[in-house]
This record gives C-alpha cells, sequence and structure tokens, in this order.
C-alpha cells in the first residue's frame, strides 16, 4: 500500500508535467504513472524510504521538450 500522505508543490507541478498527474491525498501514485520504465524504478525508491533508508537521488525523466532532471531526498 503505497499511498500519497503528503506533497509539496515541486512535486504536484513535476508530476503534472511528467506524467500529467493530478495528486491528491490518498491516492496510489505508483498506479497513475505514465512511462511503465519508470515503475520499477520508483517503486524500489518508495520501498527503500518506507524501510527507513534515507538517500540522495537524481532521476532523468521524458519530458515533452527533452529530459527533465529532478533531485530528490527521501
Amino acid at each position: 500500500n503505497r499511498k500519497l500522505v503528503e506533497f509539496n508543490r515541486a512535486f504536484r507541478i513535476s508530476a503534472k508535467l511528467t506524467d500529467d498527474m493530478t495528486l491528491r491525498k490518498g491516492m496510489e501514485i505508483l498506479e497513475e504513472i505514465k512511462y511503465k520504465e519508470k515503475l520499477e524504478q520508483f517503486t524500489e525508491l518508495f520501498d527503500r524510504a518506507l524501510n527507513g533508508d534515507k538517500f540522495q537521488v537524481e532521476i532523468v525523466y521524458p519530458g515533452p521538450k527533452g529530459e527533465l532532471f529532478f533531485q530528490s531526498n527521501l
């Protein structure tokens, strides 16, 4: 169960840009990922974070006008 509990403005904007996703509390976020090749990557990252691991990650994501680069602390 990976329901979205909280999110900030930057994450809301990036989700809209990358997956045309409108975030809402309680949603199953992994079910909304448009690029399925990213699904495995995000599943692993979320599992690590939920297990208490603290880390920083850089993610390259396909965007409408080229690649988008995101850095996140989990």
